[in-house]
C-alpha cells in the first residue's frame, strides 16, 4: 500500500461531510479555500500507520479555529442564516457546532483551544435566538443538504501536502543548523570571555565624556523623531504634520503622531503619506513588540473605549477588524499591548491596572476587561513580551507576569529609571543613582549585585533621560540633554561595548522620539 493512500481514501470518503460543514461556518465563496487548508494541514502532521479511526476531531478542530478568524458577514435575505439574526463570527462557529455537529460546552472548547466558561458564555445566545434549537439544528441541516459539493480535490490536496511537509523539514534543519551554529558560537564567546571578561571589565579611567557635545558624531538615527511639526522618518525622509504632535509610536513600517486634539494619524515610513485613523482618541497609542496592533483610548460621546487596530495595510481592513473594549469607571491611561493583542491600562498615578484580553472579545466584550491584582502600592509603567513593569516608590522596579489576573513579581531591580524592552529578553538598561546609565543582565529574584554592570559611554545624566527606544538587538537610542546641548540630542549606544556616539542634535526643545 502507497503510504498515500489511508490519506486519499480518508479525502475520497470525507470529503462531502468536510465542504458541508465549512459552508455552514465560513459561507460558500470561502467553503472550498477552508476545507482544502485544513485537509492540507491534516496532511503534515498525518501519520504513517495508523489502526484506529481517521483524525476526523483533528480536521474539524482546524476548520472550526480557523472559521473564528474570518470577518462576520450579514445574512443575505434569501440565505437560511436570515432567520436567525445577526451573529458575531464566534457565535455563528458555536452554534454550528452545538447544532449541527451536536457538541457539548466540553468538546467545543477543545476544538476552539479556549476555556470552557468562554464557550459557555458564547452558547448563552441560543436562549435569545428567534426559533428553538431544535429549529436551528433543523435549518443547519437543510442548509448542507441543499450544497453543491464539488469533486474531492485529491491530486491537489496530496501535492501541497507534500509542499508543506517538505516546508516543515526545511524548517526543522534550519532550526537544528542554527542551534548547532548558536551553540559553537556561544562555546566560542564563552572562551573568549573567559580570557576578556569584557562585561566586568569596565571602561579605562578618563574615557567617559564630561559633555555630550563631546561625543562624536555617527549615523543618523533609524528610529522616528519630531522636530515642531516635521516628523523624520529615516534616509532623509520626512513629512510635515499640519501641528506639533504631542505623542509618537513606531508599529512596525507605521509610525502614528498623536495630537492634543484627539486626533491620531499614520504615516508610512516606505512611501510617506499622511493617513487619518481617529479624532476621539484620549492620550496617546501605544503599540505591541511586533507593530501587529496599535491601541488607544477614544471617547466617543459615552464612556472611553478602549480600541485595538491591526496594522493592516489597508485602511478599511483596519477599521472592520479592530476591538472595542469597554473602559473601566475612570478612564485609565494605555499603557502597553502584547503580541498577542492583549491591551494593559494603569489609573494615572494610581495601583490598579488592567488588561483587555482579545481573545474574549469575540464572545463577550464586556468580560474581557480583569483587573489586576496583586500590585500592592505598584504602578505599572511598560509593557513586555509576556511581562509587565510596576514601579514602587521612585527607585524600585519588579518585573512578573500575570497569572489568573494577578501581578506576580520574579524580579525587582532599584534604579532611577529603567526599561525592560530589550529584544532579546536578556537585558535591561537602567540609570543608577549617580546619573550612570548602564546596562546589566536579566535574572530572577531580587537582590543582584549589579555593582559589575557595563556602564555606557556617556556623562551623568543628571536629569536622567526623556525616551529610551531599541534601534536593534544591539544599540539603545536615548533623548537626552545636558548644559553643552540644551535643546537635547539623540544618542546611540552598543550595548556589548557601552560605546556611544551623538546621532542628532536637536535644534527645537518641542521634539519627540518615537517609543
Amino acid at each position: 500500500m502507497h503510504a498515500d493512500e489511508p490519506y486519499a481514501d480518508y479525502v475520497a470518503a470525507r470529503w462531502s461531510t468536510i465542504y458541508r460543514l465549512a459552508v455552514l461556518l465560513v459561507g460558500e465563496d470561502r467553503a472550498d479555500d477552508l476545507a482544502q487548508d485544513a485537509l492540507v494541514r491534516a496532511y503534515v502532521d498525518w501519520p504513517r500507520e495508523r489502526e484506529d479511526e481517521p483524525p476526523e476531531e483533528q480536521v474539524k478542530a482546524i476548520l472550526a479555529r480557523r472559521a473564528l478568524a474570518e470577518p462576520a458577514r450579514a445574512p443575505t435575505a434569501d440565505s437560511p442564516w436570515a432567520g436567525v439574526g445577526a451573529l458575531s463570527q464566534a457565535e455563528r462557529v458555536v452554534l454550528v457546532l452545538r447544532c449541527y455537529e451536536y457538541l457539548d460546552d466540553g468538546d467545543i472548547a477543545r476544538a476552539l483551544g479556549v476555556g470552557h466558561d468562554v464557550v459557555t458564555d458564547a452558547s448563552l445566545v441560543l436562549g435569545s435566538l428567534p426559533m428553538p434549537a431544535t429549529e436551528v439544528s433543523a435549518m443547519l441541516t437543510r442548509a448542507a443538504d441543499q450544497v453543491g459539493v464539488p469533486l474531492p480535490p485529491v491530486e491537489s490536496l496530496l501535492a501541497r501536502g507534500h509542499e508543506a511537509r517538505r516546508g516543515r523539514s526545511r524548517r526543522r534543519l534550519c532550526w537544528t543548523a542554527a542551534a548547532v551554529a548558536g551553540l559553537l558560537v556561544a562555546l566560542a564567546a564563552a572562551t573568549y570571555l573567559q580570557a576578556h571578561p569584557l562585561w566586568h571589565r569596565g571602561a579605562p579611567a578618563g574615557s567617559f565624556p564630561g559633555r555630550l557635545a563631546d561625543l562624536r558624531r555617527g549615523a543618523a538615527p533609524r528610529a522616528a523623531y519630531a522636530e515642531l511639526d516635521t516628523l523624520h522618518l529615516g534616509g532623509g525622509r520626512y513629512v510635515v504634520l499640519d501641528s506639533v504632535p504631542s505623542g509618537l509610536v513606531q508599529a512596525g513600517r507605521w509610525t502614528y503622531a498623536s495630537f492634543p486634539s484627539g486626533s491620531i494619524v499614520r504615516v508610512d515610513d516606505r512611501n510617506p503619506r499622511i493617513s487619518p485613523v481617529t479624532d476621539s482618541a484620549v492620550g496617546p497609542p501605544v503599540a505591541d513588540r511586533l507593530g501587529r496592533y496599535v491601541a488607544w483610548l477614544a471617547s466617543v460621546g459615552g464612556p472611553p473605549l478602549v480600541m485595538v487596530q491591526p496594522t493592516d495595510p489597508d485602511r478599511t481592513n483596519a477599521r472592520e477588524n479592530e476591538h472595542r473594549f469597554p473602559s473601566t469607571g475612570e478612564p485609565p491611561e494605555v499603557v502597553g499591548i502584547t503580541p498577542a493583542g492583549d491591551v494593559v491600562a494603569a489609573s494615572p498615578g494610581e495601583s490598579r491596572a488592567w488588561v483587555w484580553r482579545s481573545e474574549d472579545f469575540f464572545f463577550d466584550p464586556a468580560q474581557a476587561v480583569r483587573e489586576i491584582e496583586g500590585l500592592g502600592n505598584g504602578i505599572v509603567t511598560q509593557v513586555t513580551p509576556g511581562e509587565i513593569v510596576a514601579q514602587y516608590g521612585a527607585n524600585h522596579f519588579a518585573v512578573g507576569r500575570i497569572d489568573h489576573d494577578a501581578f506576580l513579581a520574579e524580579e525587582d531591580v532599584v534604579a532611577t529609571a529603567a526599561d525592560f524592552a530589550d529584544p532579546t529578553g536578556r537585558r535591561i538598561v537602567y540609570l543608577d543613582g549617580s546619573g550612570a546609565m548602564r546596562v546589566g543582565r536579566r535574572g530572577a529574584g531580587s537582590g543582584r549585585d549589579r555593582s559589575h554592570d557595563l556602564r555606557l559611554r556617556l556623562p551623568r545624566l543628571r536629569v536622567g533621560y526623556a525616551a529610551l527606544v531599541w534601534e536593534d538587538d544591539r544599540h539603545v537610542l536615548l533623548d537626552v540633554t545636558d548644559d553643552s546641548l540644551p535643546h537635547g540630542a539623540v544618542v546611540r549606544c552598543d550595548v556589548g561595548t557601552g560605546a556611544c556616539e551623538l546621532a542628532h542634535r536637536f535644534a527645537q526643545t518641542l521634539h519627540l522620539l518615537a517609543r
